[in-house]
């Protein structure tokens, strides 16, 4: 996991695998977590990416059919990503 204090974050890997029924579980728990929006749903035959916004920053959760699962958080403000409550969240995310 890298520490929210590293230098800049783009990605954040949750899983390893890159099941459809558990990316639908961590945006779920994404949702309910952060508290926030779907804004976006694009499914593709071995892609998927969803643009959750939550006070006012956008995070992508997207599944990649050999890279597993990750948040995006490259449009999000860097303070907000490195938030306490953002990273209890995500750790609860992690399944690798």
């Amino acid at each position: 996991m890298t520490h929210p204090l590293s230098p800049p974050l783009r990605e954040i890997y949750l899983s390893e695998t890159s099941d459809r029924e558990l990316f639908n579980h961590i945006a779920s728990e994404l949702e309910q977590g952060l508290g926030g929006t779907w804004t976006a749903q694009i499914n593709g035959l071995d892609q998927r990416y969803w643009d959750l916004v939550v006070e006012g920053q956008t995070i992508t959760l997207h599944l990649e059919h050999y890279l597993g699962i990750m948040l995006l958080v490259e449009d999000a403000d860097p303070n907000w990503v490195a938030s306490e409550r953002f990273w209890a969240v995500v750790r609860r995310l992690q399944t690798d």
